[in-house]
């Protein structure tokens, strides 16, 4: 029961948190986008009613329902030799071109 609510909690709270925070702020600044409040208690209730028993009824289901799991090919325990590195899969090669990219798509296109 303590991973449904966990599950529940930390996917879906994040989520509410900043689309709250978000709309606080476009009201504050009185936009024409910001949700009614109606809508977001219509939101949450929606969530609340809906999403929230469907994860606990996965959650039982999934539990009565496991069996042992089974390869389907036979596995072999010997370790594999794990090649070295090119230089350009490096730390710093891959923050210069991660840096890079983002930068020249946007100079592009102004």
């Amino acid at each position: 029961m303590r991973n449904l609510s966990l599950t529940g909690s930390l996917f879906c709270g994040p989520l509410l948190l900043t689309f709250c925070f978000l709309n606080t702020v476009v009201t504050f600044y009185s936009a024409t986008i910001a949700l009614p409040f109606g809508t977001i208690v219509m939101i949450v209730l929606i969530w609340t009613l809906v999403t929230s028993p469907l994860l606990v009824l996965g959650g039982i289901t999934g539990k009565n329902s496991k069996a042992e799991f089974q390869t389907l090919v036979r596995t072999t325990k010997y370790p594999r030799e794990i090649p070295p590195l090119p230089w350009y899969r490096g730390a710093l090669p891959q923050m210069a071109v991660a840096g890079f990219l983002p930068f020249s798509a946007i100079y592009m296109k102004f």
